[in-house]
């Protein structure tokens, strides 16, 4: 593996001197929109904000009928509204709290909006950007709730999870290139929305939010803004889409904590959990003393049986790497120096200025400088391995 990584490392130098950029590693195109629902699918907490009124007006009406039991799995979430249970939800007003959020890309709409990404991605497509203003005031929790044995009834055969918790407010949806302007904007009185955007969807009042009681709500702030989710009691340990893996992934240290891609999109940043396909191409990028460090994960199929992994660092020597790197870079320069002097000076045979020899010289030195760095970067021992969680998830 550290011979591999010597060589990618060379490669990248290479590519780096000659103004070259490497190609991106990328999923398939075919199987691109399911692995992003795969993701999507192992998320416990989805955003309804892209929900259609009716949909939305429906959730909030099931909230007085009791637990609401949801069939969830990647970019669909389905109430089961004939899939009753004993129980119901109390309510607790938290401090008022506002988030603004924008999508650029098909990526970022999958993890942040899966339950309205096919639905919003035509849009994206056209407008560019999305913009999202959620303010909550609260949430409804479940309690006193009688869930054993509903899973083996036949009206709930589909059932995989409860709503947990439901927080509530206000929020809107804007499309266009003013999205982030104009969300930020909703509820402030005196600014005008942007010109360049457009509202997709909104519900719910900003400056009633503040009106929320110890008992309830204010009734102009009490949209579904998101769900918490939790698996079905008495069922087997969560599942994620057919073909993934549960990974863990451990971070460095706290001021290095690595951010985890598939391809060139983004699932987390470590630690953090997520469901994987074993067969995606996953790597880390780490802040390091000489820039942004890319580490490949190593392949999840050999120790996935078990359906569950970890990732995890094995420790480095800061002071290699950060030598490692610059005298690799300082390499690539003097091979572009000595190259230079070398063509100049002894073509021109300019006699005893010394550019033919300095440039001689520095192309010879440019080499070491190169393989005595990339050695170097191998030996400080930074690379991740993957093991099998013991006990699964």
């Amino acid at each position: 593996m550290r011979a591999s990584r010597a060589t990618l490392l060379f490669s990248a130098m290479v590519a780096a001197c000659s103004g070259e950029a490497l190609p991106a590693r990328t999923l398939p195109e075919a199987t691109i929109e399911g692995a992003r629902c795969k993701v999507a699918g192992g998320r416990a907490n989805p955003l309804v904000t892209e929900w259609d009124a009716s949909e939305k007006a429906r959730l909030e009406a099931s909230l007085a009928a009791g637990p609401i039991v949801v069939e969830y799995s990647g970019c669909a979430l389905r109430v089961l509204a004939e899939c009753r249970a004993q129980g119901g939800y109390r309510w607790r007003r938290t401090t008022l709290s506002t988030d603004v959020f924008e999508v650029t890309s098909a990526d970022e709409l999958y993890a942040k909006l899966p339950l309205g990404a096919v639905a919003l991605e035509a849009e994206l497509e056209k407008s560019a950007r999305l913009a999202v203003r959620t303010v909550v005031a609260g949430q409804w929790e479940l309690a006193d709730e009688g869930l054993s044995g509903l899973a083996a009834r036949p009206e709930c055969q589909r059932a995989t999870h409860v709503v947990a918790g439901v927080a509530v407010g206000a929020h809107e949806l804007h499309a266009g290139s003013g999205a982030r302007a104009a969300a930020a904007a909703g509820g402030v009185v005196g600014v005008a929305p942007s010109a360049t955007a457009t509202a997709l969807r909104r519900a719910g009042s900003a400056e009633a939010c503040g009106a929320a009681s110890e008992a309830a709500p204010a009734p102009d702030c009490a949209s579904p803004v998101q769900l918490f989710l939790r698996p079905l009691p008495g069922t087997e340990a969560p599942q994620g889409p057919p073909g993934t893996v549960h990974a863990r992934f451990q971070s460095f240290d706290l001021e290095r904590p690595g951010e985890v891609y598939s391809g060139d999109r983004r699932l987390c940043v470590a630690p953090c959990e997520a469901w994987v396909d074993p067969v995606w191409p996953l790597h880390y990028r780490v802040p390091g003393p000489a820039g942004t460090m890319r580490l490949e994960v190593p392949d999840l199929e050999p120790v996935a049986a078990g359906g569950a992994v970890d990732v995890r660092p094995t420790p480095s020597e800061g002071g290699k790497l950060a030598l490692g790197i610059t005298g690799t870079a300082l390499g690539g320069l003097a091979m572009m120096a000595g190259a230079g002097l070398t063509f100049f000076g002894c073509a021109a045979d300019r006699g005893g200025d010394g550019t033919c020899t300095g440039g001689v010289v520095t192309l010879a030195v440019s080499p070491l400088l190169i393989g005595g760095g990339i050695y170097l970067i191998v030996d400080s021992g930074t690379e991740l391995v993957t093991v099998p969680r013991e006990g699964g998830r």
